[in-house]
């Protein structure tokens, strides 16, 4: 008789997979590093009051006339609004002010 061929698994890290094609890699990105980036990116947007659909639903539903620093954060919440308002740290600290004439700014 002949021998049966198995076949073996070569398990490979999360960490090999994720680098860059040119180092052995297959490219991805991590799911929880560009999960982050894109809650903060819709925080941005929100923040500085950029318009498309995704910022008016969060608008119309979470802000309700309030500035995205001023979100209140009680009631009902989706998770994705949770991850968002636990954004604002990130998008507080990734902007700044630019001021250009003498106007009066409160922090």
């Amino acid at each position: 008789g002949g021998e049966v061929e198995s076949s073996h698994n070569h398990l490979v890290s999360w960490d090999r997979v994720c680098s860059p094609k040119g180092n052995g890699g297959l490219g991805l990105r991590k799911a929880r590093i560009m999960n982050v980036a894109l809650l903060v990116k819709t925080g941005w947007k929100l923040h500085a009051r950029q318009q498309s659909l995704c910022t008016e639903v969060f608008e119309k539903k979470y802000l309700r006339g309030l500035g995205f620093m001023d979100a209140d954060a009680r009631g009902r919440q989706s998770s994705t609004w949770r991850g968002i308002r636990r954004s604002i740290d990130c998008v507080r600290n990734g902007y700044k002010w630019n001021i250009e004439n003498d106007a009066s700014v409160n922090f």
